[in-house]
């Protein structure tokens, strides 16, 4: 990405490859601007699923390198899906975590998108060569993985959430037609 440029809305629905050239272009730029003495942006719709709850709080660059984290999730796996009921983040990089250990996956790969959670503002210059000096032989293990069972328990216990809040939104409803105050 050129510096000083926020394009807001990383995901993979604004990512194209060229297959022939291996060129990666971006599009949906509607909502890039280029920053000028480190400017605030205002609002930015961004794709669900590719960002999570502190995104709106970081600096526009810092943004952007966080969307990419989570671009880079979504290219092994479907964990992005755990920001749609857990806002902060967590499930999904459990998830990941799970995934690049239960399928062997480079160490390299985990350690980059970690990275770029951890500290969003950081260079990609960095990131960008450990990649170049990449070792694919060292797998991604790790020992404190959470459970399925607590995963799965988690993901349970969101959706009667979901449910109860669906209920109380209901009531409410039903009470403020009839005048009532709950």
């Amino acid at each position: 990405m050129m510096k000083g440029f926020f394009l807001g809305d990383i995901s993979s629905e604004n990512v194209l490859v060229d297959p022939e050239t291996n060129l990666v272009s971006f599009v949906d730029l509607e909502q890039s601007v280029f920053l000028e003495d480190h400017s605030k942006i205002a609002f930015f719709a961004r794709t669900e699923g590719f960002f999570d709850e502190n995104t709106p709080f970081l600096a526009p660059i810092a943004q952007d390198n966080q969307q990419l984290a989570y671009l880079l999730i979504s290219f092994f796996c479907r964990g992005n899906m755990f920001l749609l009921i857990d806002h902060s983040g967590a499930m999904t990089i459990n998830f990941f975590k799970q995934y690049a250990s239960t399928h062997n996956l480079p160490k390299v790969f985990v350690d980059v998108i970690m990275d770029l959670l951890e500290d969003p503002n950081q260079r990609l210059d960095n990131l960008v060569e450990v990649l170049d000096k990449m070792d694919c032989e060292n797998l991604y293990n790790s020992e404190d993985l959470v459970s399925l069972d607590d995963f799965q328990y988690e993901l349970v216990k969101s959706v009667y959430l979901a449910m109860i809040d669906g209920i109380q939104l209901m009531i409410r409803k039903l009470f403020s037609l009839r005048k009532i105050r709950i």
